[in-house]
């Protein structure tokens, strides 16, 4: 299987808010594309954390009934 190519993704931010970023990203020497695959990558696990505790309530709850 091939490996996963990245994608370009394009976010609308006001520029005063991108160029502060920036300056913060630059000062804590972090990159800003990886700084934000960590926060989607956080967000999607916990999401699915959550998702899976409804899925497991909604098991329990129909298994209740029967």
């Amino acid at each position: 299987m091939p490996a996963a190519k990245d994608k370009m993704f394009s976010l609308r931010l006001p520029g005063k808010l991108l160029d502060e970023y920036r300056e913060f990203c630059e000062e804590n020497s972090i990159n800003i594309s990886k700084r934000l695959r960590k926060f989607m990558e956080r967000d999607l696990e916990n999401w699915r954390q959550r998702k899976a505790q409804i899925l497991a309530a909604n098991q329990k709850r129909e298994q209740s009934e029967d």
